[in-house]
């Protein structure tokens, strides 16, 4: 450090170090421990001021993002439970179009449900297995149906039919004629009847 130059045109040779200080003290460009301790102060409370006001905004900012979050996760939770409501009954209303084609079809109650529950959840080891249950038992009716129409042989090789004593007695000449070819012995049991 220069001390002429700090001094400027106030500094003499011949000065002594007392005068040098008091005049290094009353010195505007010159600053004491001092009042370097004050501006310090002075910047660490505007530090702190502006840090507590940040802290502050950030909190704010925080609370408000929180909020809006917590709306956000609220509309999608309801959204989701919607979606799932809309899914069941969409279910609901595919499940019963197919009991109802199932039933057309000539299915029981009970396997109509059960195939159109299975067709709905893509289980179609279940559609098969009743669709093969139920063609089988269209088949055992039908096959009980030609047999209760099919007249029946006595031993003699005649039709028996079944002829009943009122069929008969409201047959015509040539259906009774018939009867009589065909089936002499039920013929002359229901005609002495």
């Amino acid at each position: 450090m220069d001390i002429k130059k700090m001094l400027g045109d106030s500094y003499k040779e011949d000065m002594t170090a007392d005068e040098v200080i008091a005049l290094l003290e009353k010195s505007p460009e010159l600053k004491t421990a001092e009042s370097y301790e004050r501006e310090l102060e002075k910047m660490k409370t505007s530090v702190s001021k502006a840090n507590a006001e940040a802290a502050e905004s950030k909190r704010l900012l925080k609370e408000k993002m929180t909020a809006e979050e917590l709306k956000a996760k609220e509309e999608s939770e309801e959204l989701a439970k919607l979606r799932e409501e809309r899914d069941a009954f969409a279910r609901q209303v595919t499940v019963a179009n197919y009991e109802k084609e199932f039933l057309s079809l000539g299915y029981d109650g009970q396997m109509a449900a059960e195939t159109a529950e299975a067709m709905a959840k893509g289980d179609m080891q279940t559609v098969f297995k009743n669709h093969k249950a139920y063609a089988e038992k269209i088949v055992q009716d039908t096959k009980t149906a030609v047999l209760k129409d099919t007249p029946k042989m006595d031993g003699t090789g005649n039709h028996t039919g079944n002829v009943t004593q009122e069929q008969f007695d409201s047959m015509t000449y040539t259906e009774r004629l018939e009867l009589k070819q065909n089936n002499p012995q039920l013929f002359t049991t229901l005609n002495e009847s």
